[in-house]
């Protein structure tokens, strides 16, 4: 019996031991896993941010491409002027003078094809200044965008980062940008004293700060029976109809301009352009102060 005792023990020994080096062995393995899966977090948070820096770095290859294009296109702007205005001159018939302006107006405004049929400048791609502009705006948003991601803070709280190009931002030197060509006499004789060249970076009927705002929306959520139910705010609505007057005046200014002015565009280009001028102005008067909120319920007007 004794015997028996002490072999019994002796196995409930070993039993305790196994066990033991069991719970040691999972608690381990559960620590190992916790480690690993802390790892792998790390790991990919490690490849977002470098795939976020990536990012960053081609979007800002992408403005100053952008850049180089815009100033060497404004510089071709600059050299063709100069042959036009001579040829202006130079003209002796009205019919000749009617075609001096041709290719000016037509860099000035929206991408355009090349035309078959001809040997001159008809015969290439036009890039517009209008697109060129629009690329460029595009191009910094961009960017602007791939620094938060990258998670850069912004060199001044509350506001967008100026890309600065030869201690330039090129932002804020877009609205005067074209302002040279009022200068020429024989081109404002041409267009007209309608069209203003002062602040009209998109040589378009209406200057940069003519722009006007995009209407509100009318709508607002109203909780009924703790159910979120969009509707019509009454006072919103008159804002929003005061707004989209404006709206209307302006864009029948612009698609009465004369046909001798620079293009419009398709209406793609036309809502691209529309979307950049707001980045512009933002940039030089500085973002609009965000939209009262007033309280929404029954009983609100």
């Amino acid at each position: 019996d004794g015997g028996d005792s002490i072999g019994a023990r002796s196995q409930r020994s070993r039993s305790s031991i196994g066990r033991a080096s069991m719970g040691r062995g999972a608690r381990g393995s559960r620590a190992s896993s916790r480690s690993g899966s802390a790892d792998d977090t790390a790991s990919v948070q490690d490849l977002e941010q470098r795939e976020a820096e990536r990012t960053l770095a081609q979007a800002q290859a992408r403005v100053v491409s952008a850049v180089i294009e815009y100033d060497g296109y404004l510089d071709e702007i600059k050299r063709i002027t100069k042959s036009t205005v001579q040829a202006y001159r130079a003209a002796r018939l009205h019919s000749q003078r009617q075609d001096s302006f041709d290719q000016l107006t037509a860099m000035l405004g929206p991408y355009l094809p090349a035309r078959g049929g001809f040997t001159d400048w008809r015969g290439r791609d036009v890039k517009g200044m209008q697109s060129v502009t629009v690329r460029l705006v595009e191009a910094v948003v961009a960017w602007r965008k791939a620094r938060m991601a990258a998670g850069l803070k912004p060199v001044t709280e509350g506001l967008p980062d100026p890309f600065i190009w030869n201690n330039v931002n090129v932002l804020a030197r877009i609205p005067s940008a074209l302002d040279f060509l009022g200068k020429i006499e024989e081109l404002r004789h041409w267009y007209g004293t309608e069209y203003q060249f002062q602040g009209n970076p998109f040589s378009r009927a209406c200057t940069l700060e003519e722009r006007p705002v995009t209407p509100p929306s009318a709508m607002v959520t109203v909780i009924l029976d703790d159910v979120p139910v969009e509707q019509v705010n009454q006072r919103l609505l008159e804002k929003r109809l005061e707004k989209q007057a404006l709206v209307e005046v302006y864009d029948k200014k612009l698609h009465g301009a004369p046909s001798w002015w620079p293009d419009l565009g398709e209406r793609e280009h036309m809502e691209r352009l529309r979307a950049a001028e707001k980045v512009v102005l933002a940039e030089v008067y500085g973002p609009p102060p965000p939209p009262k909120s007033p309280r929404f319920g029954p009983g609100s007007p």
